[in-house]
């Protein structure tokens, strides 16, 4: 939490004391201190406010934007301005779309502030408006609505405003839920479970959820050598969904600990190639992951999915997907209990779509896996003259 930038504060002080531009009349009920409050809105130049993305929708891009630069972002210095703007409004369709409304529309909701002028609320709008301001001068983009709060309020009750305008309404833009992760642990640190549960109105269950998720996004962070690089993550959030009812469903099943580490190890695994930037194929939720668990409790299955992971050095992105995707249909067909009749019309179909393959032919991989599928054929035969 940012501590108490005095002069800023004083500078707010003396411009609402001289008359400045505080909105007569105009006020807003804000949940704040546990209770409805009926508080002014203030119309405050935009040169006495400052960007607050440290914790909330942003952290994560914030310390992806780092990374880039070389440097720490510091929210009280001029020259990173560029910076937060940058980070805040990306330039895309969605951008422009905010940046046009505010530009026919005017800003229709006030942000909220701290004291001392950084933003709880209203961090992109603030940008749009510095952008604004930028491409009109000395015009009404100078300015920003906002609500203003008492000096010295306790982190714990700008923590819960956050979780107002983050979590718990829904949102025009559409966020990072890595970011809501990150949100729930910082929460923790200044409340007790018990309290965040009611300031979120959300089950014990539910925060649990998402501090397990958590944690299996760090452990995969640093599974990857990239701990605290959440953006890496921003679309996988529905993987780490899928991963964490899988283990969850492996625990039900009674699953030890020294097993439940070897499923993560094996997702993490499947799940890297995801950002494998040379490779245009992805695991997904739906068609892998949830297919996994039963790799833990069928040796042949386990033994197909970690084939290539467990037994080649420097296996490819390909040959591990291969793998996954071989390991998911096996489990996919035991789970719907898929006769053999209809499993050998499976295996006739995909062996026709590589007879005209002939440049594989003489590859030592094609002839190896070539050499098992006879071993197997040849066990199935003696099988059936039994």
């Amino acid at each position: 939490m940012l501590t108490m930038w005095t002069e800023r504060a004083d500078e707010i002080d003396q411009y609402i004391d001289n008359g400045g531009d505080l909105v007569i009349n105009t006020r807003e009920i804000l949940l704040f201190m546990g209770q409805a409050q009926v508080m002014p809105v203030y119309k405050l130049p935009i040169k006495f406010l400052n960007f607050n993305v440290d914790n909330g929708r942003f952290a994560a891009e914030k310390k992806l934007k780092e990374q880039q630069l070389g440097f720490e972002l510091d929210n009280r210095n001029p020259e990173h301005e560029k910076h937060f703007i940058e980070l805040l409004i990306p330039d895309n369709p969605k951008t422009q779309r905010l940046i046009t409304d505010i530009e026919r529309n005017g800003q229709l909701k006030p942000g909220v502030i701290t004291h001392d002028g950084f933003l709880v609320d209203a961090n992109r709008r603030l940008a749009c408006m510095k952008s604004l301001d930028k491409k009109y001068p000395n015009s009404k983009y100078q300015y920003l609505l906002v609500h203003r709060l008492p000096a010295n309020v306790p982190a714990k009750e700008i923590y819960k405003l956050e979780v107002q305008f983050q979590i718990k309404q829904d949102l025009k833009e559409e966020y990072n839920p890595i970011n809501d992760l990150l949100k729930i642990r910082e929460g923790l640190e200044y409340m007790s479970e018990q309290e965040l549960q009611e300031t979120l109105d959300w089950t014990s269950k539910k925060i649990k959820d998402y501090q397990n998720r958590l944690d299996l996004v760090d452990g995969f962070l640093n599974y990857i050598e990239q701990p605290e690089n959440y953006t890496l993550l921003i679309n996988l959030n529905e993987h780490f969904v899928e991963i964490q009812k899988e283990i969850n469903a492996m625990k039900t099943r009674g699953l030890n600990a020294f097993k439940i580490q070897e499923a993560i190890d094996v997702m993490y695994r499947m799940l890297e190639i995801n950002l494998d930037p040379d490779f245009t194929k992805s695991v997904t939720q739906r068609d892998h992951i949830r297919y996994i668990r039963e790799a833990f409790v069928n040796d042949k299955i386990f033994r197909r999915l970690t084939n290539t992971m467990f037994n080649k050095e420097n296996a490819t992105s390909q040959e591990i997907f291969d793998d996954v995707t071989a390991a998911a249909e096996l489990s996919r067909m035991q789970r719907n209990n898929i006769r053999p009749v209809e499993q050998l019309k499976k295996a006739i179909s995909s062996l026709e779509q590589i007879q005209d393959e002939k440049e594989a032919f003489n590859t030592s991989d094609f002839k190896n896996t070539f050499m098992e599928l006879n071993e197997l054929i040849e066990s199935i035969r003696i099988q059936m003259e039994e």
